[in-house]
């Protein structure tokens, strides 16, 4: 029975700080908070949980592991998520095919855990560190397409891409009022509206 409790108060606070992440963002949100909305005292949270970082962490990892798996998946293990050695350059044909799949993947991700996906894009421990993953894959892929570039070209260019990129999935992901099949379109159309202006055909 106690154990049973101890899960209760453990999921107590997970939805405490999912509607705190949600409302006021990852870096408005703090622990003080969450153990209000919830009933509890700020040292009963930390019981449970050692800091926000770990928290939020937690509420994000489902969501972070289902994109990992997926982005192995579609690319035969060549690239994962948050590793950040790549070998893998596809035709922009093949590329445009991976976008598809990758965009129908992210719209049931989403579908799936809206509260956990929006929290990774508000702010978390992993939202920079994906972000900065993100900008090495682009990093990557300016290199071998544009290798007229300096390196310090390179580096401004990949991170301009890859800022806006991130920035515009999250926008169209944040608390849309799309179906799934609209979601999908959208993401197919944005990511290929750089392909086609990136990408050499090969």
């Amino acid at each position: 029975m106690p154990q049973v409790l101890k899960e209760d108060v453990r999921n107590r606070i997970i939805e405490s700080a999912k509607k705190e992440f949600m409302q006021k963002g990852y870096e408005k949100t703090n622990m003080r908070s969450i153990a209000h909305n919830c009933s509890m005292t700020v040292g009963n949270v930390y019981r449970y949980f050692k800091n926000k970082e770990e928290l939020s962490k937690y509420i994000v990892s489902n969501v972070v592991d289902k994109i990992d798996i997926m982005v192995k998946e579609l690319t035969d293990n060549e690239i994962e998520l948050l590793n950040d050695s790549f070998s893998l350059l596809p035709s922009k044909k093949e590329l445009k095919k991976l976008v598809a799949k990758l965009s129908d993947k992210l719209a049931e991700i989403y579908y799936l855990m809206p509260d956990e996906f929006n929290i990774l894009i508000l702010g978390s421990e992993y939202s920079e560190k994906i972000e900065q993953w993100f900008m090495k894959l682009v990093k990557f892929f300016t290199y071998k397409m544009l290798p007229e570039l300096s390196d310090c070209e390179n580096e401004v260019l990949s991170s301009a891409f890859s800022v806006s990129i991130v920035k515009g999935i999250s926008r169209i992901m944040y608390r849309n009022n799309l179906t799934i099949d609209e979601l999908k379109r959208v993401l197919i159309i944005y990511i290929n509206n750089y392909i086609d202006g990136f990408v050499e055909k090969r």
